[in-house]
C-alpha cells in the first residue's frame, strides 16, 4: 500500500513541475508600495463602436466577484464572472482571461502572476461553469529556487487534501496521518512566507489588467 501511495505522490510531483513553467515573474523594481497600488486605476477607459467612452474597470466591478479564504497553507478561490454573458458589453469575447497576481512583503520588487487554466496544474483550477471558476491557490514561489517552490506547493496540496478529509469526518489511513504530521512540521518552517503573501485577482483584457480583489492570510 505504501508503495502505491508514494508512486501516486511521485506522479503528482511531476504534474507540479510541469505547472511551474507557467508562472510569470515580473522583475521590474517598484519604487514604492503606493506606485504598485495606483496601478488599480490606470488605463481603465476604452471606446465603443460609436465612440462612447467605456469604463472597463466599472464593467469588471459590476460583473466579476471573488471569494477567497486561507486554509491549510493554501488559498481557496471562488471566482464568478458574467462579463461575456449574452447582452453584456463583452458578450461572446474569447480573449478575456482571469488570473492571480501576487507578491511578498518580505521581498520588495518581485511580482508573480498566473493565468487560470485547468490544463496546467500549478494552481488547481476547476471550471464549474462559464461563470464560475473554483481554484486552489498555492502560496510559495521563489524565482531562484524552483525546486523548493515545487516541493513546498506540492506538499501543501497534500496537507490540504488530508485536512479536508479530516474536516469531513473521514478516517485517515496511517499513511495519510503520517503525511499530514510530517508536512505540517515542514510547512510551519515557512510560515513567514505565508504571512508575507499578498494576492490580487485580476481580469486581463487586451493585455491590460483590471483588478477584482486583494487577499492575504
Amino acid at each position: 500500500m505504501k508503495k502505491n501511495f508514494f508512486n501516486w505522490m511521485t506522479i503528482l510531483m511531476v504534474v507540479f513541475v510541469v505547472g511551474m513553467t507557467s508562472i510569470s515573474c515580473e522583475k521590474e523594481k517598484l519604487e514604492t508600495e503606493k506606485e504598485y497600488n495606483d496601478n488599480y486605476n490606470d488605463n481603465n477607459d476604452s471606446y465603443g463602436n460609436n465612440g462612447e467612452s467605456i469604463d472597463i474597470q466599472k464593467l469588471v466591478n459590476e460583473n466579476v466577484t471573488a471569494d477567497v479564504k486561507y486554509e491549510y497553507f493554501t488559498f481557496s478561490l471562488e471566482l464568478y464572472t458574467y462579463l461575456t454573458d449574452p447582452g453584456k458589453y463583452f458578450a461572446g469575447r474569447s480573449y478575456i482571461k482571469y488570473g492571480v497576481e501576487w507578491s511578498y512583503t518580505n521581498r520588495k520588487g518581485m511580482i508573480y502572476s498566473y493565468i487560470l487554466d485547468p490544463r496546467n496544474r500549478f494552481m488547481d483550477t476547476t471550471v464549474i461553469s462559464s461563470n464560475h471558476y473554483s481554484v486552489v491557490v498555492p502560496i510559495f514561489a521563489w524565482d531562484n529556487d524552483s525546486e523548493n517552490t515545487t516541493w513546498l506547493n506540492f506538499i501543501s496540496f497534500q496537507y490540504r487534501a488530508c485536512k479536508k478529509l479530516e474536516e469531513r469526518g473521514e478516517k485517515l489511513t496511517s499513511d495519510q496521518r503520517d503525511l499530514m504530521i510530517s508536512t505540517e512540521k515542514e510547512l510551519n518552517n515557512y510560515i513567514g512566507e505565508v504571512n508575507a503573501y499578498r494576492g490580487k485577482i485580476y481580469v486581463e483584457i487586451a493585455d491590460k489588467r483590471y483588478y477584482v480583489k486583494s487577499f492575504q492570510k
